[in-house]
């Protein structure tokens, strides 16, 4: 038995002050140096990108930035053993060296994948749960998969290519994975996904939804008929921009969800906006804008959103112009349950003054926490 075997906490205090290089020369001495470097020394394993970002143990693969580093070509090498890889984040800005084969090696393992800018084609993996893309082609992937749990798809890019492509492989992932629990699509996705009616077309129950949707979107009638589909399931739901009988429909059809956020622009007068209660949402996310002939009455639609959000605890809320004091002021009497308060301005000083007055006069709860949106 190797004597150095017995000495792991001393082995651990040195190799914290040496770089990355240093660290790949020591995993090439031996077996021994491979076995010490990759599973008996955190900080090794965090100096090379490893663990870097560890979530329940699993182990996490970054590729560096740069494609023709040494540090990619030793990390490859380090792929060829046998240590199992759970949790993949891939981030290549110039170029898709070596993705491929990485992620072939690590497919049978893998149960959670992020990546950018990787093409990726006909590959299988049997234990994938979630993936998260930015900017991607992965057909072969996203066909290959049936096991999802969690689906995150962007195209923050914008290139006509990728967008082609890409919302074809989306849409065979929504027929396949019936166990999906948490979908997030950006608003290019959103626009063409949706074009079509696809609620009869899938059979998983959502958690959690988060889409986008521009202002002229034409198709919010196929919007509505998917969420019913997960009318029973929905708890979270995140959507902007949408119109107000979207919204109204929301109030009286999703009786499930828990929290919502959403962004809406009044093309009419908010004074005519009208919602049937909705005792479950705990959790509003607003962002409220209006034609500017109507920003004045932009209240309105809010004073109705808090009167028919009776057990509303958190609201955070985005709009043109401050709150004024007296609108605050309904929201305390009207929300006897809040205890978070966010908005995007600098009037907290005068809400926190108005709030005190309140608690001692007017019996509203003193357990509000009041605070800045961007803070």
């Amino acid at each position: 038995m190797d004597a150095l075997s017995l000495f792991y906490d001393i082995h651990e205090l040195i190799i914290q002050h040496f770089d990355y290089q240093e660290i790949f020369k020591l995993w090439k001495v031996s077996t021994f140096w491979q076995s010490l470097v990759l599973e008996k020394n955190n900080y090794a394993m965090q100096k090379i990108k490893l663990n870097g970002q560890d979530s329940n143990h699993d182990e996490v693969w970054m590729v560096l930035q740069n494609k023709e580093s040494k540090v990619n070509t030793d990390l490859f090498e380090l792929l060829k053993t046998n240590r199992k890889y759970q949790n993949v984040k891939i981030n290549i800005d110039h170029g898709w060296d070596y993705v491929e084969e990485l992620i072939r090696n690590l497919r049978a393992s893998l149960v959670c994948i992020e990546v950018t800018d990787v093409y990726v084609d006909d590959l299988k993996f049997p234990n994938l749960t979630q993936l998260k893309l930015d900017n991607v082609l992965l057909d072969g992937l996203l066909t290959s998969c049936n096991k999802l749990t969690k689906l995150s798809a962007t195209q923050s890019g914008k290139d006509l290519w990728l967008k082609k492509e890409s919302p074809v492989a989306i849409k065979r992932a929504l027929k396949r994975n019936q166990g999906l629990k948490f979908l997030e699509l950006d608003e290019a996705l959103t626009e063409v996904i949706f074009r079509d009616d696809i609620s009869s077309e899938i059979n998983f129950h959502l958690q959690h939804l988060q889409i986008k949707c521009q202002k002229s979107f034409e198709f919010f009638s196929n919007i509505r008929n998917f969420l019913s589909m997960h009318a029973a399931s929905l708890n979270h739901l995140e959507i902007g921009s949408i119109d107000d009988t979207t919204i109204e429909w929301i109030y009286v059809n999703m009786k499930s969800l828990k929290s919502l956020q959403f962004k809406i622009h009044f093309e009419n007068n908010p004074r005519g906006f009208h919602l049937i209660s909705h005792d479950s949402v705990i959790a509003l996310d607003l962002d409220l804008t209006s034609n500017w002939q109507w920003t004045m009455n932009i209240k309105f639609a809010l004073r109705e959103i808090i009167l028919k959000t009776p057990c509303l605890e958190i609201l955070i809320l985005r709009m043109p112009s401050p709150l004024d004091l007296d609108d605050f002021r309904f929201i305390l009497v009207n929300a006897p349950k809040l205890r978070k308060f966010q908005q995007n301005n600098d009037c907290l000083n005068s809400y926190r003054e108005v709030h005190e007055q309140m608690v001692a006069s007017e019996n509203v709860s003193e357990k509000v926490e009041i605070s800045n949106i961007f803070l």
